[in-house]
Formats: C-alpha cells, sequence, structure tokens
C-alpha cells in the first residue's frame, strides 16, 4: 500500500514538472503571424541564349515572391509593426578559404527580418536595409557555425562559400537550438542574393508582428492568399491558446469547484447570522444589534460580490475561445445543417494532405503535447491517489 502513495506521489512530481516545462514553452513562443509555401523549383538560365533572352529569363521564381510580397506589405503598415519574407534551405554546407567546412540552415531574410527574428549580435553588425533590398555578397554567422568553420579564428571579415558563392562575413549572432529547428546552427544572407542566384530553396515564409485591435490576423491572411494561394496561415497566439485549452477548461472547473464552496460556505455563515440575531432579539433591543448587523451584512454582500465577480471572470475565461476560434462558430447554432457543414469544413482543414510547417508551429505543437501529456498525468495521479485513501478507509 505505502509502495502505490509513493508511486503516485512520484506520478504528480513528475506530471507538474513536464506541465511546468511545456507551460513556459508554450509561453516563450513569440506572438507571430506566419504563412507558409514550398519553395519554387529554380531553373538555371541557359548559357547558350542570346542577350535578350538572358535579360528575360534574370528573374528567377523566388525573385518574383519578393517582389510581389513587397507589393502587399506596403498594404499592412498599419496592421504589422514588422514584416518580412525569408526562405530556408536545410542541410547546407558551408566551407572557407582556410578548409573550414560546416552545415546547416541557410535562412535568406529580407527587409525588416531581424525586426521580427531579433539576434543578439556578437561581433561585427548585422546584414543593412540597403544591402538586404541591394542582395550584396554579405553572410551572418551563428556562433556555433563560425566556431565550427573558423575553430576559434577570426570569422568577421573571411570569405565563406555557399553553393559555389562566396560572401563576405560580416557578422556573429548568439544562438542556441530551440525545438522546431530542422538544424543545430545556419547562417543568414539576403534573400535578393539567393534569387539573383538561382539558389534552390525549401521553404518560402511570410511573417509579421501583429498590431493589436487593428484587424492584422484578417489583413495579413488576405495579403498572403493574394501573394501566393494554397499555402499554411499560423497565427501564433492562437496556437498558443489552442494548446493550452486543457489547461484552461480544467482550471475552469477547478476554481468553479471552489467558488461554489466558498459560497455553501458563505450562505452557512449568512443562515448562522440570522439565526443568532432571531434568538438575540428575543432579549435585547434591535438599536442596540445594529452596528454588528450592518457590519456584518456588508461583510456578507461583499464576499457575495467578490465571488460572483470571481465567476463572471471564469466565464469569460471560459467562453473566450470562441471570439478567437471563430471558425469553430456555425452560423446558425441551432440548425444540423449549418452545424454538419462547419464540422467537415473543419476536418477539411485538418485533412491538408502536404503541410508546410514553420519551426515556431513545430515548437507550439511539442510544447502543446507536453502540457497535454503533463496534466492527463497528474489526473492520473490524483485518481490513484483518491483511489488509495478510499482503499485505506474500507480496510478500517
Amino acid at each position: 500500500m505505502r509502495n502505490k502513495k509513493i508511486c503516485a506521489l512520484w506520478l504528480c512530481i513528475v506530471a507538474l514538472c513536464i506541465t511546468a516545462i511545456g507551460a513556459v514553452g508554450l509561453w516563450r513562443v513569440p506572438n507571430l503571424l506566419q504563412y507558409a509555401i514550398p519553395a519554387p523549383t529554380e531553373t538555371q538560365p541557359s548559357s547558350d541564349s542570346g542577350e535578350e533572352g538572358k535579360a528575360e529569363e534574370a528573374k528567377s521564381a523566388l525573385y518574383g515572391l519578393i517582389e510581389s510580397w513587397e507589393t502587399q506589405r506596403e498594404t499592412l503598415a498599419e496592421n504589422l509593426s514588422a514584416a518580412t519574407i525569408s526562405a530556408f534551405a536545410y542541410g547546407q554546407s558551408f566551407s572557407a578559404e582556410a578548409g573550414g567546412s560546416g552545415s546547416g540552415t541557410l535562412t535568406g531574410v529580407g527587409v525588416g527580418w531581424f525586426d521580427v527574428y531579433p539576434r543578439f549580435l556578437l561581433e561585427g553588425r548585422l546584414i543593412g536595409e540597403a544591402e538586404l533590398r541591394e542582395g550584396a555578397n554579405v553572410v551572418v554567422l551563428d556562433e556555433p557555425l563560425a566556431f565550427a568553420i573558423f575553430q576559434g579564428a577570426e570569422a568577421v571579415g573571411s570569405q565563406l562559400q555557399i553553393g559555389g558563392i562566396w560572401y563576405e562575413v560580416i557578422g556573429v549572432v548568439r544562438h542556441t537550438r530551440q525545438v522546431g529547428d530542422t538544424d543545430a546552427m545556419g547562417a543568414y544572407v539576403p534573400i535578393q542574393r539567393l534569387a539573383r542566384d538561382f539558389v534552390q530553396m525549401d521553404v518560402v515564409t511570410l511573417s509579421g508582428v501583429p498590431i493589436p485591435a487593428t484587424g492584422a490576423t484578417t489583413f495579413f491572411t488576405e495579403a498572403a492568399g493574394n501573394w501566393h494561394s494554397g499555402g499554411d496561415f499560423y497565427d501564433l497566439s492562437k496556437e498558443v491558446m489552442r494548446a493550452g485549452m486543457i489547461v484552461r477548461l480544467l482550471v475552469v472547473l477547478f476554481a468553479m469547484a471552489v467558488l461554489l464552496f466558498l459560497l455553501k460556505r458563505l450562505l452557512r455563515r449568512v443562515g448562522a447570522g440570522v439565526r443568532e440575531w432571531r434568538v438575540r432579539l428575543k432579549v435585547e433591543y434591535f438599536r442596540s444589534m445594529m452596528g454588528q448587523v450592518f457590519g456584518s451584512a456588508a461583510l456578507w454582500l461583499l464576499g457575495l460580490a467578490a465571488i460572483l465577480g470571481a465567476a463572471f471572470a471564469l466565464l469569460s475565461l471560459l467562453i473566450e475561445p470562441l471570439y478567437v476560434f471563430t471558425e469553430w462558430v456555425p452560423e446558425v447554432i441551432v440548425e444540423w445543417s449549418s452545424l454538419e457543414a462547419r464540422f467537415w469544413e473543419l476536418t477539411t482543414a485538418m485533412a491538408k494532405p502536404v503541410k508546410v510547417q514553420t519551426a515556431e508551429y513545430a515548437r507550439v505543437c511539442f510544447f502543446g503535447t507536453l502540457l497535454r501529456w503533463g496534466v492527463i498525468s497528474a489526473l492520473c495521479a490524483v485518481i490513484l491517489n483518491l483511489a488509495h485513501r478510499l482503499r485505506a478507509r474500507r480496510q478500517r
């Protein structure tokens, strides 16, 4: 019996640790709007074509996406505090003149990328806006990649080869691998440079920092759809709320139970006080009891108001997701056809055969899974503990 109690205790401790890790991981996810598509296939321009043909074929498919995004980006100035386009090529090889080499993620960054995804600069400088627009042959390295390639030597000012093209290293930034990162480290170059060199990428992503109460989600989704249809949209704050839904429900249920218990205790106290006053009125004048009666009544009303206020806050917490996940709510709640249509809309969206996810969304999925399993484990520990106590009572 004692072993079962210890087992339930350890399960509860492990569950709380898992839940805490999941909650902290979700809390650290940035509030971003993202839209991801598979990168278009690049075709190298033929070398035997004429000068006129070369001019026509000089623009890559990625270049067209960049130009189209700049047009859409201007329309979102009032909805996003920062917005950018980026492209990723995973498992890319990097080599230096001295012979050092390494591999990681090649990230093509557009204007505003370092505003959306801040990096702590260790050496040198970040890529300037003019260099981003012109597509300069410059690169910024993650600290682990710089150390792997240059073996502790000065990286800033050195030359780095990526896909047969030489870049000048202008900066080194701090980097720690996080959940969702495909590679442990990487390098950052202007996306315009990659587009002009017809570098084949894997994923192209739009990202933006929403301004509250401006309809940023709606406008960003519309602009992204006009930019390139068929991509995958992620509202990270919304996904974090989705991942923590089970915790929200359990907190509301537990808090409601506590409020009902407190309300029951308060009503008992009121009843006992009223009975006491009735007894005292038989031997005392009401005037002598007035101060105590009004004081107790004020405290009871204050307690009742606090309980009702807390209940209203819990109700708001419970229905808040309905204002965020508007796609859950059918047009006509009382019509079966409307409920059925909304059900199939949601399941069709989930059954999309090809899905491109971002590193941040993968992070939400991972920590959301940890959070759910932590809560499930905690519930199992509570059930085991209750079962142990019931069995102990029966044996007595």
